[in-house]
């Protein structure tokens, strides 16, 4: 709703990524960086984040995202 402070995430996966368990990996890891670094995430944002290619290297993909929020906030 307008006017609150609370953050959301979306993110899809299209087909180029994988199959349905490679998509649905891909949505739950980075759910999971969402839900453990809440905190980098700026307030009253809404992302949606779109997979058009699979990550091989989640470490340096995680290392890259918290760079891009640090600078967000």
């Amino acid at each position: 709703m307008p006017g609150q402070l609370e953050r959301k995430l979306a993110c899809a996966a299209m087909r180029k990524v994988g199959n349905a368990p490679d998509r649905n990996r891909h949505r739950r890891k980075l759910k999971e960086f969402y839900r453990l670094n809440k905190h980098l995430w700026p307030e009253g944002t809404h992302f949606y984040a779109l997979f058009r290619q699979p990550v091989s290297d989640w470490e340096a993909f995680e290392t890259k995202l918290r760079a891009l929020l640090s600078k967000l906030s």
